[in-house]
């Protein structure tokens, strides 16, 4: 939002002809550098669990820099990701 405090990651695994997935993180554009979010995945099947921990706090500034591998895989080809800032 305008505001820099929730935005939304879309991932989709479009071809897994090779197994592939996600090997490397996605850097973030957008942010605020200087905030604290937490991530969420927000398009959970009933019953499952994300391997992305929803209880790490990561600063705009590692979003941006390092990045968030969102874990594709051909059981899991698709990936949203809410990213909420944290208010102290």
């Amino acid at each position: 939002d305008a505001t820099r405090a929730t935005g939304v990651m879309f991932n989709y695994l479009v071809n897994n002809r090779y197994g592939e997935g996600t090997p490397l993180p996605v850097k973030l554009k957008g942010l605020d550098p200087a905030a604290r979010y937490t991530v969420r995945e927000i398009n959970l099947l009933p019953g499952t669990t994300s391997p992305v921990n929803h209880d790490v706090v990561y600063t705009g500034d590692f979003l941006t820099k390092v990045g968030i591998n969102p874990q594709l895989t051909t059981e899991r080809t698709s990936v949203v990701l809410q990213f909420s800032k944290v208010t102290p």
